[in-house]
């Protein structure tokens, strides 16, 4: 059962009958709100596990807001990676719209939002690239994986734990994004290893580990040569192009 559990507002707005609150599985539980942005109303959802974020720009609220969640959802999780099949599987499950009271998620779902006008303003005002760069707000270390991962990383690695039968083969995103990396010109690898990261301790500069293509970006990862910390530096596909560009002149 997937919970949506919505503020007054929206209950009101698409005259929704909550339901009495059902799943205790963070998972397969969202917080969705409705807000302005520009004088267009949006739907806002987040995951109350990972704080995975996507927006819906630009509604009437006529909708059939069962059936629009849905399509939405896809499209979100399809920008990360995950494969049709897990989504479906996922989105097999009946719908129940209820109440919101968590007030820590609806906390965290206001401080995002606050954050998308001046994100959409980096984008040239293009809200259908937020959910490319929504689930990048907060990325983290993690130590068991050694990656740095954001909270569409997170809830793909569960979709893949719960449906390893149907999970997305990343090798050839991977091999993909390590031919960008071999595209670069040596000068261009030695100013992101060692002009772009940094460590706080050190000076010796920084060793490739690796290059993480994520979604709307690659992140270049390295390893401090004198203590081992790892830094990365995040290169936006546009700006990655122009990259390669100079570095071929380079060549």
């Amino acid at each position: 059962m997937i919970q949506i559990q919505c503020t007054q507002k929206l209950l009101t707005s698409y005259k929704i009958k909550p339901d009495n609150p059902y799943s205790e599985d963070g998972f397969y539980k969202w917080h969705l709100s409705v807000f302005d942005i520009d004088g267009s109303k949006c739907l806002f959802m987040l995951n109350d596990k990972y704080f995975f974020p996507f927006m819906i720009y630009d509604i009437t609220g006529k909708e059939n807001l069962e059936e629009l969640i849905k399509q939405e959802m896809k499209k979100a999780l399809i920008n990360q990676y995950a494969s049709e099949k897990q989504i479906d599987r996922y989105l097999q499950e009946p719908i129940m719209f209820t109440k919101s009271s968590d007030k820590k998620i609806q906390g965290k779902s206001s401080s995002i939002k606050k954050d998308i006008p001046y994100r959409c303003y980096e984008l040239d005002e293009n809200y259908n690239k937020m959910n490319l760069y929504l689930p990048s707000v907060e990325i983290e270390y993690n130590v068991k994986t050694g990656q740095f991962e954001d909270s569409g990383d997170l809830f793909v690695r569960e979709l893949n734990d719960r449906m390893p039968e149907i999970k997305r083969d990343m090798r050839e995103i991977e091999e993909a994004a390590h031919l960008i990396w071999e595209k670069l010109s040596d000068r261009i690898k030695d100013v992101m290893l060692n002009d772009f990261l940094r460590c706080s301790e050190h000076n010796e500069g920084f060793k490739f580990h690796d290059i993480v293509d994520r979604k709307h970006s690659y992140s270049i990862v390295g390893i401090c040569n004198h203590c081992g910390k790892k830094d990365f530096k995040v290169i936006p596909k546009d700006e990655m192009d122009e990259i390669i560009k100079i570095s071929e002149e380079d060549k």
